[in-house]
């Protein structure tokens, strides 16, 4: 009976433990419900993420800012992050801070690398198979004005084959180079507000940051000049005084401070009066346009009519020059043309510092009394 007893109580036992094994598992509670207002709150750094990410141009203090003009005629502004600049010169090194920098011409330089694969091809135009010296014709096209320095001198060699294919591809080349490319200086200039240096900048590249790029490099090969635009070169209003700059030889130029770069706007407004003939008081009087007299002695330059941008010629050209007329030049040996009293351009005629002077009294004498407040806007 115990032993009956015993048993049903074990199987009891065990069928109870596998219905125990049986039961399915409590179902996962549900999500908590959604919380569109958090859900809004957490996304709103992701939609600003691209307002923050977005590249600004902010000047670190002490970094000079300059317009770089480049090869291509491109443009860009940039702050510079490079802190001097190295000048080799006849004299020794000089170590220039930027801040102290106004003004950079880069003469001719290669890219890295492009020298040695000039020298290379240049030797290739006498080689003994045919297709090998078309070939390095090919490629020296391809380098275009890098290849005219090199190819000048292979020009001038003894092999006759070299000479004249360096010949006939300075020829083709020169059609599409541009002329301040082909006569390239092999120096550069550097200015400061109290020198200009005449040197080699040892850089062959300048750290920078632009709006468009961020940080970057800028190889100075690609790089025609650049121009600081924290100098107060690139706009002011400037005093021109008659009793120094209008004189009969036209030699006497004032120096603006402002450089100009080519393909870039040109603005300048005169005003006021000066008196041409101070001996007779207020009768010979003439504003920055001129006095409708002739000025003497005038270069032959001036002479031709000038065009305007908006279509005719300067308004006040009537043949010749008018006495008291202001007139400008860029840089120093430029070609001089008559600013008057209001002379707007969309691109500069140069690269070089804006000078400028008053054509002389048509009474020759170099007494003129009186100036013009000049108001200059170089650049965008």
């Amino acid at each position: 009976m115990h032993r009956i007893r015993f048993a049903l109580l074990a199987s009891l036992a065990i069928g109870l433990s596998w219905a125990g094994a049986q039961v399915p598992p409590a179902p996962a509670p549900p999500p908590p419900p959604k919380d569109e207002k958090k859900q809004a709150d957490d996304r709103k750094p992701d939609e600003k993420k691209p307002e923050a990410k977005k590249a600004e141009l902010k000047k670190p203090d002490g970094s000079p800012e300059f317009d770089v003009a480049f090869l291509d005629a491109g443009n860009i502004k940039v702050i510079v992050l490079d802190v001097k600049l190295d000048v080799t010169t006849k004299y020794g090194k000089l170590s220039i801070p930027f801040t102290d920098v106004r003004r950079v011409e880069l003469g001719f330089r290669y890219p890295d690398g492009i020298e040695v694969k000039l020298t290379a091809a240049i030797e290739k135009l006498s080689a003994p198979l045919f297709q090998d010296r078309e070939d390095a014709e090919e490629e020296l096209m391809k380098l275009k004005d890098f290849a005219l320095p090199l190819l000048k001198i292979a020009a001038k060699r003894d092999d006759e084959e070299l000479s004249r294919r360096a010949q006939d591809l300075v020829k083709r080349i020169s059609k599409t180079t541009p002329a301040d490319r082909q006569n390239a200086k092999d120096f550069d200039l550097v200015e400061t507000a109290d020198l200009t240096i005449r040197g080699r900048v040892e850089l062959t590249a300048l750290k920078v940051k632009s709006k468009q790029f961020g940080e970057t490099t800028l190889q100075l090969a690609e790089v025609k000049n650049f121009r600081a635009m924290s100098s107060g070169a690139a706009n002011g209003e400037i005093s021109l005084d008659a009793s120094k700059y209008a004189k009969l030889n036209w030699s006497a130029w004032l120096d603006t401070g402002i450089d100009v770069n080519a393909d870039q706007p040109l603005e300048i407004v005169s005003s006021g009066q000066i008196d041409v003939w101070p001996q007779n008081p207020g009768k010979y009087m003439a504003d920055a346009q001129g006095n409708g007299s002739q000025a003497p002695n005038a270069p032959a330059i001036l002479m031709q009519p000038q065009p305007n941008p908006g279509g005719g010629f300067n308004p006040g050209f009537r043949g010749f020059v008018q006495a008291g007329s202001v007139i400008g030049r860029i840089g120093e040996t430029g070609a001089p043309f008559i600013v008057g009293g209001s002379f707007r351009r969309t691109k500069a005629a140069a690269n070089g510092r804006l000078y400028l002077q008053i054509a002389p009294s048509s009474r020759n004498n170099d007494d003129c009394s009186g100036s013009y407040k000049v108001k200059v806007k170089a650049g965008e």
